[in-house]
Parts: C-alpha cells; structure tokens; sequence
C-alpha cells in the first residue's frame, strides 16, 4: 500500500502590520509629553542661596514660568498646535505640526545654553526685591543651584520635539478626511443602488 503525503502549503498569511505612529497613538504622545512639559516647568528650577555672614541663606526657588517669561508662550502655541493637528488635515495639519516643531526648537536653542550656564538674568527684579541690591552689582555673591527638574524639563522639551517630528513625518500616511458633501453623495449613491436592484427584483 502507498502512502501519498498531501500537500503542505508553507506560505503562512501575510499579517497587515499596522503603521507605529497613528493618528490617536501620536495625538495621544504629544498630549502626554506635552502635559509632562507643562508640570516639570512649574517645578523649581532654580535656587538662590546667599552668605553674607559667612553662613548660606537661601533666598527662594523659582520655576521655569518665573525665570524665563519666553517658555509660556512657546509652549501655549505648541498647545494650540496640537487641538489643530487633531481636527485640521492637509495642508492646514502640516502647517500646524510645522509650527510646534518651530517652538520647540526655539525653546531648545534659547533654554539650553542658558539652563547649561545658570543664567538667572530673568529673576533680576525678584533678586533686587529680596537683596535691595541690584544684580548688576551684587549677582556676583550669590550661590545659583540648578535644580533637577531644569534638567527634567530640557528633557521633556528634546522628547517633544522628537515626537512633533515624528508627526510630520507619519501625519502624510494617514487616512483623509471625507468630506460631508463626498460622504452624501456616497450614501445617497449606494440608496439609489439598493432601490434599482430592489426595483429590478420585484420585477422578476
């Protein structure tokens, strides 16, 4: 007796392997690092201490909102570029990624060398309250203690860039938007379809 061995099909389906960055999966990053932007700034960035007497006394902490006035803006237009992105599509998604991506650019290329440098030149007038000495002359003597969340915040900012590129870059490979008026004339198409083959079959 022989034995025949059926055929044994070795191609296995091919899995649609949906794409990394989606519309929701993006939208949601930017939201969630753009909130991490927004609570790791109000954090303390700086603190000043001051020895006048030989022992330190500090003089307060400030956030990021209080030592430079510039991130509050740069972040708001990234927030408004965001509830843009979500219902704009085309042209009007690409200029409003375009846009985030330039404010936070521009807060890396104005943060960074002043976080690197203990730049506390923006709290000039609060340190002029505390000390009654003006910076000018006197901001020499004090103790400037970065902060860790000043590094967090940078952090946060480089993660929002990244991901405000990665929408640039995946938003072209998302599915349109149909408009109202194609959607009717689809819906109103395919009615006069089923009334044709319902007319057609009443008939037979």
């Amino acid at each position: 007796m022989s034995r025949t061995k059926a055929p044994v099909n070795d191609k296995s389906p091919i899995k649609d392997k949906s794409p990394i960055f989606t519309k929701s999966r993006t939208l949601g990053l930017w939201a969630l690092i753009l909130l991490a932007n927004y609570i790791s700034v109000a954090q303390p960035w700086f603190g000043l201490e001051m020895a006048p007497n030989g022992t330190a006394v500090e003089l307060g902490r400030y956030d990021g909102f209080t030592s430079y006035a510039f991130v509050s803006p740069l972040l708001l237009v990234c927030l408004a570029a965001l509830f843009a992105s979500a219902f704009l599509g085309g042209v009007g998604r690409k200029i409003s990624g375009g846009v985030a991506l330039a404010a936070t650019g521009l807060g890396l290329f104005l943060l960074a060398p002043r976080i690197f440098g203990s730049d506390i030149s923006g709290l000039s007038t609060q340190i002029e309250k505390l000390t009654g000495i003006a910076a000018t002359h006197g901001i020499e003597d004090l103790t400037v203690l970065v902060m860790p969340w000043a590094w967090i915040s940078l952090a946060c900012l480089a993660l929002l860039f990244a991901i405000e590129s990665a929408f640039l870059m995946a938003e072209g490979r998302w599915p349109k938007k149909i408009a109202k008026s194609d959607r009717f004339q689809t819906s109103q198409t395919a009615k006069d379809e089923n009334d044709t083959i319902g007319l057609w079959d009443s008939q037979r």
